[in-house]
C-alpha cells in the first residue's frame, strides 16, 4: 500500500511540475487560499456546509472509476479495499476538517461514511440497453453521462423534495446546483480525436453548437426543479438568476473540456475553476479565454 501511495503522490507532482508552476509555490498559495476561501464561503452562503460535503463526496466518486479499481485489484489485491478508504481519507481530510470547525456534525458524518462504504460499491456503469433518455445521439456527453450517473440526478430530486416539505429553500437551491453539477460531469473526459475530425465545422462553430446543446439538455434535465423551487418557495427572480449562473459555469464546462483536447485539464485549469465558484464574475474572463484556448487547440483537428 505504501508503494502505491507513493506512486500516486510521485504523479500528483509531476502534474504539478509540468504545469511551469513551481511546486513549492503552489503548495504554499493552495495552503494559504483554502482556509481563507473557506472562510469566505461560509460568511457569505448558508450552502456552504452543503457545497463542501457535496465537494467531498463527488472527490470521493471520481477515484471510484471501473479502471482505477481493476488496476488496483491486478496489482494490490489484498490491499484493496484499504487502498481505496486509505485515498478516500485523503481527499476527505480537508473538507472533513472544514465541517468539524464549523460544527457540521452530521455532515461529517456522511463524509466518513462515504469514505468507508463508497470503495464497496460497484462504479456505475451506463446502461445503454435499458435506460431512454430524451436526448440525441450525437453528441454523446449527455446521453452516456445521463446513463451513468441517472441515480445522483433521482438524489438530487429526492433531495429537493426533502427541501420543499422542511420549507428550505437553500437546501432546494442546492438540489439544482447538484443537477448542474452533475451535468457537468458529462463533460469530465475527453472523446476521440476521430468523433470530433466527423464536423464539418469550424472550431469556433463546433464549441458555440457543443455549448447550445450543453445548456439544451441541462434546461431538460433541471427545468423540473427550477420550477418547482421558484413556485414552491415564491422566489422567483433570484432562482432564475442562480440558475443563469449555473448555465455560465456549465459552459464554462465545456469549453474547459476542449481547451487541453484531446488531453485532460491540468491542475491550474481546476484551480481557477475553483476560484470561479468563490468569485463567480471570473467567468467573464475565463469563459473567452477558455473559447480562445480551444479554438487554437481544434484547428489541427477540424
Amino acid at each position: 500500500m505504501k508503494y502505491y501511495l507513493k506512486i500516486q503522490a510521485l504523479i500528483i507532482h509531476r502534474t504539478i511540475r509540468d504545469t511551469g508552476i513551481p511546486p513549492l509555490l503552489l503548495y504554499i498559495v493552495a495552503l494559504i487560499a483554502f482556509p481563507y476561501l473557506t472562510v469566505q464561503l461560509f460568511n457569505k452562503s448558508s450552502l456552504a456546509p452543503f457545497l463542501v460535503a457535496g465537494l467531498s463526496i463527488y472527490n470521493i466518486l471520481l477515484l471510484n472509476q471501473i479502471d482505477r479499481n481493476n488496476f488496483i485489484k491486478i496489482n494490490f489485491r489484498k490491499s484493496f479495499y484499504r487502498i481505496r478508504r486509505v485515498e478516500n481519507l485523503i481527499i476527505t481530510l480537508p473538507f472533513l476538517l472544514i465541517l468539524l470547525v464549523y460544527r457540521q456534525w452530521y455532515l461529517a458524518l456522511l463524509c466518513l461514511v462515504s469514505v468507508v462504504t463508497i470503495p464497496m460499491l460497484k462504479p456505475l456503469k451506463p446502461y445503454s440497453k435499458t435506460l431512454v433518455t430524451p436526448f440525441s445521439k450525437r453528441p454523446f456527453e449527455f446521453v452516456t453521462g445521463t446513463r451513468q450517473y441517472f441515480l445522483i440526478v433521482i438524489g438530487c430530486y429526492l433531495l429537493l423534495g426533502i427541501a420543499i416539505y422542511y420549507n428550505n429553500y437553500n437546501l432546494g437551491m442546492f438540489s439544482i446546483f447538484g443537477l448542474y453539477g452533475t451535468c457537468m460531469l458529462f463533460y469530465n473526459m475527453p472523446e476521440s480525436k476521430y468523433l470530433v475530425w466527423n464536423y464539418a465545422k469550424t472550431p469556433g462553430g463546433f464549441l458555440v453548437m457543443k455549448c447550445l446543446i450543453a445548456l439544451q439538455n441541462a434546461f431538460i434535465i433541471t427545468l423540473p426543479a427550477i420550477i418547482l423551487t421558484a413556485a414552491c418557495f415564491q422566489v422567483y427572480g433570484k432562482t432564475i438568476l442562480l440558475a443563469l449562473l449555473a448555465n455560465l459555469f456549465l459552459v464554462n464546462m465545456v469549453l474547459l473540456k476542449y481547451s487541453a483536447f484531446p488531453g485532460q485539464p491540468n491542475i491550474v485549469n481546476v484551480i481557477m475553476f475553483a476560484l470561479c465558484l468563490y468569485f463567480p464574475p471570473l467567468l467573464l474572463i475565463l469563459i473567452p479565454y477558455n473559447f480562445y484556448i480551444s479554438g487554437i487547440k481544434l484547428k489541427t483537428i477540424l
